[in-house]
């Protein structure tokens, strides 16, 4: 037994000898000729910056012995396309070569050299690790799923192509150095909970606007820094609590913070206020999903527009048509001119999708209705079954295997699905999915 430690020289495949038990602290780290690495199974960790700046490596398996991976093992690894786990890890999966925790509610790394120029979380993720797009320069699309909850350290540092992000409204905080460096991020919408924005979060990016939402209450060091084309902060609350000095250092000449008349904490009106000149001026636009997910406050300024739209909410069961100035109203374009000088609320317009649409009075198979509503099926001899919420009884009700609905209205429905044995003879946990029917 033994652990491979850090200075490690390697050039070209590396096998490490069976009977070692860990692979250390930055072991490989700076490994730039390492192209291919084999990982017995008597290893059961991999350390922190393990593999950091490998820039050759191009796949690696990890095997089901391996329990600990350390922060940025994999960082800096720019030719790695895919990391694949031992389908028996009880502790990690790997899902079109990414990356995850056992549950996949952690995205521990994506491989950067993966070809592919989008990415969407998928939605059981809640956490994105430590360095998990780090330098990642292929995306230019990244989607977070609604259910996100946090972000880490250098999560998205360095994506020199990514665009534009929306941050889930469960997020609280923006951590040190998140986008420092993303100098094609132009647009970002942050969540109405955000409290804080940590340290060099934002700094060097090509943000020229943002929306501050009225519950931050600490924007931290440098956490704008260089971003020079900021000339517009919209402050939708009072000032934030803690503002450190360097906070919007080397934004555009001229910058402004756009405050709302009663906001306390900003000081007079056309005076400098952390190298921001204030004006009054500016009103928020919530967006009420009616029964989707939520999606986060916007801003105007008098004789402004909305200038886009933001990414549309969804709803199990139907399909987003559009927004509307009023409840249930004819739907609006963007651009979009409030011409208004009052805070405004905007409503989402939904109609049935016809996948999840019902009959009432009649009976549906199990399995039959699951592939219909997306649920995965991996195998031909899967079994599924599956029980409706206890708010759901009215409209619907399980008839022996069949689900029989009864009237109009919102069924909703937990499908299981137990694949077979595999040909190792273990068998898969059981897999759950929350639909949402609409019987009509």
């Amino acid at each position: 037994a033994g652990v491979v430690s850090a200075g490690t020289a390697c050039v070209g495949a590396v096998q490490i000898a069976d009977g070692v038990t860990a692979i250390g602290e930055s072991a490989f780290n700076g490994a730039t000729s390492l192209a291919s690495i084999t990982i017995p199974t008597s290893v059961n960790s991999i350390g922190y910056t393990a593999f950091y700046g490998a820039t050759s490596l191009e796949n690696i398996t990890i095997p089901d012995s391996v329990t600990a991976i350390g922060d940025y093992a994999f960082s800096g690894t720019t030719a790695l396309s895919a990391i694949t786990v031992s389908a028996g890890s009880l502790d990690f999966s790997s899902v079109n070569g990414v990356l995850f925790n056992k549950d996949q509610s952690t995205l521990i790394k994506y491989p950067c050299a993966k070809p592919a120029s989008s990415y969407s979380t998928p939605p059981t993720t809640r956490v994105i690790g430590r360095g998990a797009f780090s330098k990642c320069i292929n995306i230019v699309n990244l989607e977070l799923n609604s259910e996100l909850e946090q972000l880490s350290w250098y999560s998205f540092n360095g994506m020199t192509l990514l665009e534009s992000i929306e941050i889930p409204n469960k997020v609280t905080s923006i951590p040190e150095y998140a986008f420092y460096g993303d100098t094609s991020l132009s647009e970002i919408s942050l969540p109405t909970g955000l409290i804080v924005i940590e340290n060099n979060a934002f700094q060097y990016t090509a943000i020229n606007s943002i929306v501050i939402p009225a519950s931050v209450n600490t924007i931290a060091f440098a956490a704008f820094y260089g971003a020079a084309a900021l000339d517009s902060v919209y402050f939708l609350g009072n000032a934030p609590a803690s503002v450190d000095p360097d906070s919007f250092t080397g934004v555009a000449n001229s910058a402004k913070a756009f405050v709302k008349g009663d906001a306390t904490g900003f000081g007079t009106f056309a005076n400098l206020w952390y190298k921001l000149t204030l004006e009054i001026g500016v009103y928020s636009a919530t967006y009420n999903s009616n029964g989707g997910s939520v999606v986060n406050s916007g801003s105007f300024i008098p004789g402004g527009e909305i200038v886009s739209a933001p990414t549309p909410p969804t709803r199990d069961g139907y399909i987003f048509r559009s927004w509307s100035a009023v409840n249930g109203g004819d739907g609006i374009s963007f651009p979009y001119r409030p011409g208004v000088t009052r805070d405004i609320a905007l409503y989402a317009n939904w109609s049935i999708n016809p996948i999840s649409a019902l009959v009432a009075k009649k009976k549906y198979s199990a399995k039959a209705l699951a592939k219909r509503v997306g649920v995965t099926l991996v195998s031909k001899k899967a079994k599924v079954t599956f029980k409706v919420a206890k708010a759901s009884k009215r409209i619907c009700a399980k008839s022996g295997s069949k689900l029989k609905t009864l009237k109009s209205g919102t069924c909703v429905v937990t499908f299981t699905v137990q694949e077979p044995k595999r040909k190792n003879g273990k068998k898969p946990k059981p897999t759950k999915s929350l639909k949402t029917l609409v019987v009509q």
